[in-house]
């Protein structure tokens, strides 16, 4: 709206000044000109005397129900804007005819219109044109470059972080881990999953070419999933705030919401697959619009929210609605080990004395499963 505006104004006293400009060299049309004018302002007349009485009326009709209401104020607002644009236009009228009958439409010099009068003192004010130059040949060059600067840098450090991810730098595997398994041996379980690890490997594998349903669970007596302080699920959330605005180009993943569970088979490629949440029953889960939580006193900006605090949330706001799960289905392109993680950023190199700082601050875990559904329609051919 702040762009759109003040370049609609501009677009149209750009062509009322090329009018004026074309009319200067073309003396012969200037009558025609005075002409089109005088049944233009008789026209806006007409329908600015037609919204005054509309705006009369309307407002006459909101005031019965009682002063003070939010329409009669907006009506009687509108009613005296309108009854400003009908002064004017009868002033414009009564001035074009006044030049008719003095001779104006033959005169060597066109007589000025409000519009380009506000066209020429915006052009020729100094504290505006001053505006003009310092934004055209500073300002914007000098933001506009950053940007690109910024824009480029965050590309390379995402392709790099990306290629690392493709050479295995994050996703370790582990030779075994306990697990429980069902009678028919089709349906692991594994203990352990914490969103503040950076790659979580579940011990559990996947062969080529079958299908397999993968779930992840809330941890019974967890209290409930926080990036810091931001109360979650395993549903994800936007990030509108400015913090995570600023870190988007960050996320391991620019496609999936903020924390959204995310499933990796191998240690190396990109084949990730993006967890769906699911409520009881496995029905699809509305967003659940958190309260904000109120900020601790001194708590530091990769430090968890206090277990003390979080539980106490959770008591106090439950949300029986949210997701308490996320699953996913996929067929395996490869053989490999099953790795979880939550989506958050991540610099593509580790900080000095400890792990990667945006994920330190994470609360929350579960069981996850892996089950062997069938092998995929490409499996049995």
């Amino acid at each position: 709206m702040l762009v759109a505006i003040p370049y609609a104004a501009g677009s149209f006293l750009g062509t009322r000044i090329h009018d004026r400009a074309w009319f200067a060299w073309h003396p012969a049309r200037r009558a025609d000109y005075m002409d089109w004018v005088g049944e233009s302002f008789r026209k806006s007349l007409i329908k600015a005397a037609v919204v005054t009485l509309v705006l009369g009326v309307l407002t006459w009709w909101a005031q019965q129900d009682g002063d003070g209401s939010p329409l009669a104020a907006i009506s009687q607002l509108a009613f005296y804007a309108s009854l400003v644009v009908l002064l004017w236009r009868a002033v414009l009228l009564v001035r074009r005819n006044r030049l008719a009958r003095t001779g104006g439409s033959s005169l060597a010099r066109l007589p000025i219109t409000p519009t380009l009068w506000v066209a020429r003192r915006t052009r020729t004010t100094r504290l505006l044109t001053a505006i003009y130059h310092l934004m055209s040949e500073r300002i914007v060059p000098i933001v506009v470059t950053l940007l690109v600067i910024a824009a480029v840098f965050f590309a390379a450090l995402h392709v790099v972080y990306i290629g690392e991810q493709v050479a295995g730098a994050f996703c370790n595997g582990v030779a075994a881990r306990p697990a429980d398994v069902s009678s028919d041996g089709r349906t692991q379980t594994q203990a352990g999953f914490a969103a503040s690890q950076v790659c979580w490997s579940t011990g559990a594998f996947v062969k080529t070419g079958r299908r397999y349903r993968a779930e992840l669970q809330i941890a019974d007596g967890d209290a409930w999933w926080f990036d810091r302080t931001q109360r979650t699920d395993p549903a994800g959330f936007a990030g509108t705030e400015p913090k995570h605005l600023a870190a988007a180009v960050l996320k391991r993943s620019w496609s999936a919401p903020w924390f959204a569970p995310i499933l990796r088979v191998g240690s190396y490629g990109l084949d990730e697959f993006t967890m769906k949440p699911l409520c009881e029953g496995d029905a699809d889960c509305d967003p659940v619009a958190y309260a904000k939580t109120p900020e601790p006193p001194a708590l530091p900006i990769f430090a968890p929210i206090p277990a003390d605090l979080a539980q106490r949330l959770v008591n106090d706001s439950p949300h029986p609605e949210a997701p308490r799960k996320a699953v996913i289905e996929f067929v395996a392109a490869h053989d490999g080990e099953v790795h979880l993680f939550v989506n958050d950023a991540l610099l593509p190199w580790p900080t000095e004395g400890g792990p990667w700082p945006f994920y330190k601050n994470n609360t929350g875990g579960g069981p996850a499963s892996r089950s062997s559904t069938s092998r995929s329609n490409q499996s049995q051919r």
